[in-house]
């Protein structure tokens, strides 16, 4: 798969798939998108990932990046791991999963789990 994946990019352009509509332009709500050589570049610096490009792009050209599987190698490695939650984990989860999630992210390998604003 072609895509402009820049290192540290959280979303990003396919580009293979991107067919210039820029609709992902206009719906950009911090206009972290611009063009360069004629198709829709995710700017990283102004990106907060909020997946508003990812929803409304019809090519589905925009994606995330999925780290799962150098998660997985750094949790099987000696060293420990420490997981940061964004402060915004509390409105995708329930007050019981709330209270139930940094065990669980230790039962799968992390060291230490806490806010990202600790």
């Amino acid at each position: 798969m072609q895509h402009s994946q820049q290192h540290g990019s959280v979303v990003f352009t396919r580009k293979a798939q991107c067919r210039d509509c820029h609709r992902c332009l206009r719906e950009c709500p911090v206009k972290a998108i611009r063009v360069h050589d004629g198709q829709a570049a995710v700017v990283p610096e102004q990106c907060v990932a909020c997946g508003t490009c990812i929803r409304t792009c019809p090519q589905h050209a925009k994606a995330y990046r999925n780290d799962l599987v150098r998660v997985e190698e750094l949790l099987h490695q000696a060293a420990p791991v420490a997981a940061s939650l964004a402060p915004a984990y509390l409105a995708q989860f329930t007050k019981e999963e709330q209270s139930r999630l940094a065990s669980a992210l230790r039962q799968w390998g992390f060291a230490y789990v806490a806010e990202t604003a600790e």
